[in-house]
């Protein structure tokens, strides 16, 4: 048996090949190309990144209350979706209200709806250089 492929840059991300043939063995036969290959993703930030979060909870006039922002340290780090509309609620956001919340990174606003599309989210501005690890956050109240 060799040794394990190490892990490759690809772009931004950072993946590394894994074994799969252990875990199909389990599942019915099932036919398999010559190049088949299943690739994990490194998602969360390491926690002693250098990020500073800045939110933006706006309505269709304009800012719905001021700019909050976060150090990457704390709950944020843990939960960062949960964190956020847990602040807006606690700042006088009705619980009830729908919101939209959004990332930006270097493809654009990316709309996140639970902790692990915020973890993949933030995880592209900290491998971004040109994001110079500021996390800007768009809060969107809909009703």
């Amino acid at each position: 048996m060799g040794k394990p492929p190490s892990p490759v840059l690809t772009g931004s991300h950072r993946t590394c090949p894994i074994d799969i043939e252990a875990e199909e063995a389990s599942r019915p036969a099932k036919k398999r190309g010559t190049n088949d290959v299943a690739v994990a993703y490194l998602s969360k930030v390491p926690p002693d990144a250098d990020l500073r979060y800045v939110i933006n909870v706006v309505k269709s006039h304009g800012l719905a209350i001021p700019k909050i922002a976060f150090d990457h340290s704390g709950d944020i780090q843990r939960a960062g979706y949960s964190t956020i509309v847990g602040r807006c609620v606690a700042l006088g956001v009705e619980a009830s209200t729908q919101v939209s919340v959004e990332v930006l990174t270097a493809d654009g606003f990316e709309k996140v709806g639970h902790d692990h599309s915020w973890d993949r989210a933030v995880r592209k501005v900290f491998d971004d250089v040109l994001m110079d690890g500021f996390v800007r956050v768009r809060v969107q109240l809909l009703s």
